[in-house]
């Protein structure tokens, strides 16, 4: 038997003692909480718990997915260091095919007479042109082959989540005694590098996104872009040499496109003339030239290339980047010899680019080729200039006051000083005088505008 008393609402009257929390005049009775609500508090707790647990779990694996690409140490891992063994061929297959590549030394013959000759490693790409390819860059990805550093091994995940089921690329390097196989997985999930693997380890690890990278290039990217060196003639055309620079030719053709017709351009033989006006124009009509020597020093001087289009030159090779239709073609005759360019603008804003010995379509821009985009009038001279006095027979000066006619005769018996017979009104005029006063008079005579 019960012997507290029940309310008519079946709770029961607890009494609240005060604590050292509470004052204790604010002692009083309270109810009790009915069982069904102390049920439902129990199972909010139970959720809440439940919850908190879960939550915490799921940061927990969390982690270290996020903490996986950081690296744990400041000291990079060496993964391989094979740099200073002797290396027989190198084999790189990506998405663009395989690619073998191979290297030879040559002796550099020293400047000094005192001094060494020195041995140099050229690679090359096997099946093309030595001269065609790029051996710093090459050299530069065995480089990064041979001695490779990582930013940390990955421990949580296996090959196919790091993507070797399907490398992006593969690298092989033949030694004498054996080889070496180096994977490129994918890329990090942050982008901070590539995952690697080695064939001696069986070891994941991290390196920078350079190292992957550069095994992922097509053939034309280990293309030679240096430049388009300056035409070589030989001992027959040594009179166009001057200290061993081609200095001189006899006709520069050019044409292009926007051209209504050829430019036919020859050197000046007068010499007082040429110091001004180094070319004449006597194509499509005949006017003093300038700027011509832009033309010209693409033989003399040659142009830088932003790469090449292809490390062949056949017919189907021509065709297809336009070279058969071109859009300019640019000739220098030397003698018996004339040697041609021709370029074509191609998609990419760069022009396709051959000449009479080329072996590959080289890539050019209009900056190292401005006179590609030139209108014909850029060759013209903006300046008026008279007749030689060699051609002049009278030269009449009209004044408010009075007429001045001089005959201008050439003298047969008279030498560089006296070449020619000038008289006015009766008077005979020293040759020489009148040539500098005729040179600085007529020379030039006035600009266009």
């Amino acid at each position: 038997m019960n012997n507290l008393p029940e309310n008519d609402n079946n709770t029961v009257e607890e009494e609240v003692f005060s604590t050292v929390f509470s004052d204790p005049t604010e002692h009083k009775t309270v109810k009790a909480a009915p069982k069904k609500k102390r049920l439902k508090m129990a199972l909010s707790l139970v959720l809440a718990l439940a919850v908190l647990v879960g939550g915490t779990l799921a940061v927990v694996k969390l982690i270290p997915e996020k903490q996986e690409e950081q690296p744990e140490s400041k000291e990079d891992i060496i993964v391989l260091d094979c740099a200073e063994e002797p290396i027989k061929n190198v084999v790189v297959k990506n998405e663009n095919g395989s690619f073998k590549f191979l290297w030879r030394t040559e002796v550099i013959e020293p400047e000094a007479e005192d001094g060494e000759p020195t041995e140099n490693v050229v690679w090359r790409m096997d099946g093309v042109d030595e001269a065609l390819t790029d051996s710093i860059e090459i050299s530069n990805i065995v480089d990064k082959l041979t001695y490779i550093t990582a930013m940390r091994e990955i421990t949580t995940k296996n090959d196919k989540q790091c993507g070797f089921d399907k490398p992006r690329a593969e690298a092989t390097l033949n030694f004498e005694d054996k080889e070496i196989k180096v994977l490129i997985g994918d890329l990090s999930p942050d982008n901070v590098g590539n995952y690697l693997k080695v064939s001696t380890s069986d070891k994941i690890y991290l390196v920078e996104e350079a190292i992957g990278e550069s095994l992922i290039f097509s053939p034309l990217d280990l293309a030679s872009a240096e430049m388009e060196n300056p035409l070589t003639l030989g001992d027959k055309y040594a009179d166009y040499y001057t200290d061993g620079t081609l200095a001189n030719v006899d006709k520069i053709t050019a044409w292009g496109s926007h051209y209504d017709d050829e430019m036919v351009f020859v050197r000046n033989d007068d010499e007082t003339m040429a110091s001004y006006v180094p070319y004449n124009m006597i194509k499509p009509t005949e006017r003093p030239a300038e700027n011509v020597v832009n033309l010209f020093s693409v033989f003399s001087s040659g142009f830088y290339l932003e790469g090449a289009y292809t490390y062949s030159v056949t017919q189907k090779d021509i065709r297809e980047f336009g070279l058969d239709s071109p859009d300019y073609i640019l000739s220098a005759t030397f003698d018996d010899l004339t040697y041609t360019y021709k370029f074509r603008k191609q998609s990419d804003g760069f022009y396709a680019v051959i000449g009479n010995n080329s072996k590959n379509i080289k890539k050019v821009s209009t900056e190292a080729c401005g006179f590609l985009t030139c209108d014909p009038n850029y060759f013209i001279s903006k300046t008026v200039f008279s007749t030689n006095i060699s051609g002049v027979k009278n030269l009449k000066f009209v004044t408010k006051d009075k007429t001045y006619s001089f005959d201008i005769a050439e003298n047969p018996s008279g030498d560089e000083n006296d070449k020619y017979i000038v008289k006015c009104g009766g008077k005979t005029f020293e040759s020489s005088n009148f040539q500098s006063f005729y040179q600085y008079l007529f020379l030039p005579l006035m600009p266009l505008v």
